[in-house]
């Protein structure tokens, strides 16, 4: 256990080094908790719903694959996924069995959040990192991320993930809101600072729903936006490139092509279009996981300017590689998690006689809602940086839902 434990508490750090590390110990993770599975007869953590769900997503993509024109290349991404749901399996376990280990988790992502952001403030002000690395893309800042501007969604995620687990171990009274008002208000500054729209829009909609869940005095509703609207105009004048490209956060431009969409920018409507021709042609399975890439060149596809290595969208993406059925498994948990939001929003003002649903759970459930939000760009469904960061707060989530259903 302590080997699990270690191997756990290592990813967060990792995740700041780039993809390859924390892929790595997340699967050295997976592997070893499924042997410990097996070995120590733990077959109820097979059993649970969700496993269910995920075993018959998971079989479903190597399905899709077996359908593929390309099988091996499409295996790639599919056959391996299931390392996802061990490692969600194995946080789960630990939240079970140890008291101290969701909190302490929850500090160490704090940590790194706060170091990140820090390097980025930091990368901003003098043009290079807290190890000397020089800003590379000329303007926007990628921190520990060199070529990779992802800084901002890195962020993003740690920030969200880790105020998730602080506000379910301590109970929110005014203090408490206060510190965890400001570091949302603090770590939105900084993803904004880094010109990532997608992840200020993120950390914009999650404050939303934490003020809306947490308090129904309509001033604390509105406080984050009145401190926050005012620090970004001044972030504007010392930084106006990041002012030119985060001016386009509401820039939705009509659909030119054939096939309607309202798109974030209009390169991404070029491959949402290459996308929905896939799925229109291949609707039940699409055309397979990975094979995106692959097909967009193809003529029957091919959309100028509309070839990329993901559909930077999950839901186009799923159903130009997955298909209808690959696309329901992810719309359907979407919806069961707005759902619960909606459940706790109703409890809240004891409407409908709707029973009370808990902070924790329906904090985790924000943090899904947001992830998974259907209008808006996201990164490669099948990425494993992306995964890593994914399928943490999915251990915890799982803790304290199955936590309130014994309760």
């Amino acid at each position: 256990d302590n080997f699990f434990l270690i191997l756990i508490y290592l990813i967060p750090p990792l995740i700041l080094t780039g993809p390859f590390l924390p892929d790595l110990f997340l699967s050295i993770l997976s592997l070893s908790f499924l042997i410990y599975i097996f070995v120590k007869k733990k077959f109820y953590l097979l059993n649970l719903r969700f496993s269910k769900f995920f075993l018959l997503f998971y079989l479903y993509l190597i399905f899709s694959s077996f359908l593929s024109s390309d099988i091996l290349y499409s295996l790639r991404d599919s056959l391996f996924y299931i390392r996802y749901l061990f490692f969600t399996l194995a946080i789960y376990y630990l939240a079970k069995k140890f008291v101290f280990f969701p909190i302490n988790f929850g500090y160490i992502l704090l940590f790194c959040a706060v170091l990140l952001a820090f390097d980025i403030v930091f990368e901003s002000i003098f043009g290079h990192n807290i190890f000397g690395w020089e800003r590379l893309n000329g303007y926007r800042v990628s921190s520990f991320f060199g070529d990779e501007l992802i800084a901002g969604s890195v962020l993003q995620r740690l920030a969200v993930a880790c105020i998730c687990l602080l506000i379910s171990f301590y109970k929110l009274d005014l203090k408490k809101y206060f510190i965890y008002f400001s570091l949302l208000i603090l770590f939105s500054i900084v993803v904004y600072l880094t010109g990532e729209r997608v992840a200020f829009f993120n950390m914009l909609i999650f404050i939303c729903l934490f003020t809306f869940i947490l308090f129904r005095l309509s001033f604390l509703r509105i406080a984050p936006f009145i401190l926050i609207y005012p620090i970004i105009l001044i972030i504007n004048k010392l930084f106006p490139y990041v002012n030119h490209r985060m001016s386009t956060l509401l820039d939705i431009q009509l659909s030119k092509t054939s096939f309607p969409f309202l798109p974030y920018t209009l390169s991404h409507e070029y491959i949402y279009t290459s996308a929905l021709k896939m799925f229109f042609d291949n609707f039940l399975f699409g055309v397979g996981p990975n094979l995106f890439s692959v097909k967009c060149s193809i003529s029957k596809y091919f959309v100028e300017f509309g070839c990329s290595t993901h559909a930077h969208n999950y839901y186009i993406h799923l159903l130009a590689e997955t298909g209808i059925i690959g696309f329901l498994f992810l719309f359907l948990f979407f919806l069961f998690v707005a759902i619960k939001i909606l459940f706790k929003f109703l409890s809240n003002y004891n409407l409908f006689n709707i029973k009370f649903i808990s902070i924790s759970t329906t904090i985790f459930y924000c943090y899904y809602f947001i992830e998974f939000f259907p209008i808006k760009p996201s990164g490669n469904f099948f990425a494993n940086h992306l995964n890593v960061m994914i399928y943490i707060p999915m251990g915890f989530l799982l803790y304290f839902h199955y936590k309130s259903e014994d309760s």
